[in-house]
């Protein structure tokens, strides 16, 4: 789900299974779309659904939470590397940086164009930070 189910249902991750049960069936008569009328009401019903449907059972809320606490994660990083410093790989088309425990980090060269910062050893649990020159 792209929207935390929580804020969608304006509740707190503390609160009890009746307290969202409460705030879903508010959230649905003020946004229902025959009583709202418009399509992005319409759509902000679904995520309200969504959102209580995930919530609402304690093992699907449980596995939400375990996934919403291992996002929030911050990832240790172990070196930030200019993409000029690290080597092209021509066979496999990525880019490539050696790490201290004798693996490689790699990433393709699309995934740098579409964002990709953040690139984790194949060996370790390290990770490195990538900068383009224009970013630094």
């Amino acid at each position: 789900m792209d929207h935390d189910a929580y804020a969608v249902l304006g509740v707190e991750p503390t609160d009890s299974a009746s307290v969202i049960r409460a705030a879903y069936l508010r959230l649905a008569r003020q946004y229902h779309p025959d009583k709202a009328g418009a399509s992005y009401e319409a759509e902000r019903m679904q995520h309200i659904v969504r959102a209580y449907e995930t919530l609402y059972d304690p093992a699907s809320r449980a596995a939400y939470d375990q996934r919403r606490r291992q996002g929030r994660a911050e990832i240790r990083v172990a070196e930030t590397v200019s993409v000029d410093d690290m080597d092209m790989d021509e066979d496999t088309m990525q880019f490539v940086y050696p790490c201290r425990c004798g693996q490689m980090y790699a990433v393709a060269a699309d995934a740098i164009v579409q964002g990709t910062r953040y690139v984790a050893c194949a060996g370790c649990s390290e990770t490195i930070h990538i900068m383009l020159d224009d970013e630094a």
